[in-house]
């Protein structure tokens, strides 16, 4: 099975503890505060590959002189790693509805101090972030392509 986007059951919610985990990687923000950041129309969004127990969350942006940065987190088979990405460029075509996106990778952190390889790390993101592309399940197009700078 392939990484696919898609909103996150209340099950698979309490399943992967989904509301901890944006607790762990934003302390300050109350539960209430963090269901008003972390959704769209109230529904909570990932790309997981459930066959390969991996998913990948798009957290939040920067504001002001970080605003390319964004914040994510990656579970792999459990252990979490929270990956803050920068968006290097990209472009979009109003005309054909084509976009493409250029991530770049700003920082890599184990949460569970586990012993991954940045390689495996980097290889599961770029699949994640294939599929994610721009925004997930929220995106435009289908015709959307990625690259990395990574």
């Amino acid at each position: 099975m392939a990484f696919i986007n898609q909103y996150i059951s209340e099950e698979d919610m309490q399943k992967y503890n989904i509301r901890e985990i944006w607790k762990k990687i934003y302390p300050s923000h109350s539960y209430k505060s963090l269901d008003n950041i972390a959704t769209l129309n109230g529904k909570y969004s990932w790309t997981v590959d459930r066959a390969r127990n991996i998913f990948f969350i798009m957290m939040l942006s920067g504001t002001f002189e970080s605003s390319h940065l964004s914040s994510s987190v990656l579970s792999l088979e459990g252990k979490l790693v929270k990956i803050v990405l920068s968006s290097e460029g990209g472009s979009w075509d109003n005309n054909t509805r084509n976009g493409h996106q250029i991530w770049g990778l700003h920082s890599i952190e184990r949460l569970d101090k586990s012993s991954i390889s940045d390689e495996y790390i980097l290889e599961r993101l770029k699949e994640a972030l294939k599929t994610h592309q721009i925004s997930g399940i929220y995106r435009l197009t289908n015709t959307y392509s990625v690259s990395f700078t990574f």
